[in-house]
């Protein structure tokens, strides 16, 4: 309900503010007549600046926003 509202919320505006933003994947689910698109949504939960060689990139960790309300226990899996 409104907790996991809040909690969604939260995770989209932290994820926003990151330099990479957020990254939405989609899976085509084909049952039913017409099938439907569901949505995951990564955003960034770890990165490695201490490691980093000059002139490349730091590691990035990405962590599903579906995953994290799970664990969370404030959804319950799609069956």
């Amino acid at each position: 309900g409104l907790l996991a509202k809040k909690r969604l919320l939260q995770l989209l505006k932290d994820g926003e503010s990151q330099p990479e933003g957020l990254f939405i994947k989609t899976h085509l689910d084909k049952k039913g007549k017409y099938g439907r698109v569901l949505g995951e949504i990564l955003y960034i939960y770890a990165r490695d600046l201490h490691n980093a060689n000059p002139n490349s990139n730091p590691w990035i960790g990405w962590r599903s926003v579906n995953h994290q309300m799970l664990s969370e226990g404030l959804v319950e899996p799609y069956k």
